[in-house]
């Protein structure tokens, strides 16, 4: 039976600070196909991609939510 270790990488003195992004998608709600795509940092609010979603979308919509 084998030894497993833990394998630590040296930062060097920096420090790592992850960050979260947001993935806000636009699915055609036929084909289940994404259709528009936007990545934010975390502190964007989810209502303002709205109007850049709609922007990537060539063909015409259906029904937008009110």
């Amino acid at each position: 039976m084998g030894v497993l270790r833990a394998v630590s990488t040296p930062n060097r003195g920096r420090s790592r600070r992850r960050s979260s992004r947001k993935l806000h998608i636009g699915v055609d709600a036929d084909t289940g196909r994404v259709v528009a795509a936007a990545l934010t940092t975390n502190d964007v609010e989810d209502g303002a991609q709205v109007r850049s979603l709609l922007d990537q979308i060539d063909r015409p919509i259906a029904s937008q939510p009110s």
